[in-house]
């Protein structure tokens, strides 16, 4: 691997631990254990404590599963940070802040870009590892 390679994999990695740090913090904020969230999300504990581990990578598959099952959760704070961790009204997307963040459809197509882009190179890195 290049020295290119080394630096965007040590970049996703980065990513992972960020998103992995804030998917723990959302799951103590809701107040639940593990087992009741990964049951809820479809996924076992012990696959869902690897993901939160450094074993594997969160995929795009656990995201819409915790997207469709944990709608006060805003998945946008859990990719990047942004924005309040929680809604709170999850059917209208009111943000618990005073200060709301809209966006935009081309933004959500452009954040569904950046996942499946991660997540193809997350790939590639286990792969050649």
């Amino acid at each position: 691997m290049n020295m290119d390679g080394k630096k965007r994999a040590k970049t996703i990695d980065t990513i992972q631990v960020e998103i992995k740090n804030r998917l723990r913090k959302a799951i103590s904020e809701l107040e639940i254990n593990i087992s009741v969230f990964a049951k809820k999300i479809g996924v076992s504990q012990s696959s869902l404590s690897k993901y939160l581990g450094m074993d594997r990578g969160l995929n795009l598959d656990i995201i819409t599963a915790i997207y469709a099952n944990y709608p006060s959760l805003n998945i946008d704070w859990l990719i990047t940070g942004r924005g309040p961790m929680l809604f709170s009204n999850p059917d209208y997307g009111i943000a618990a802040e005073p200060e709301l963040q809209y966006v935009t459809a081309s933004e959500v197509d452009e954040l569904k870009t950046q996942l499946i882009e991660t997540q193809r190179l997350l790939i590639k890195c286990q792969s050649s590892k």
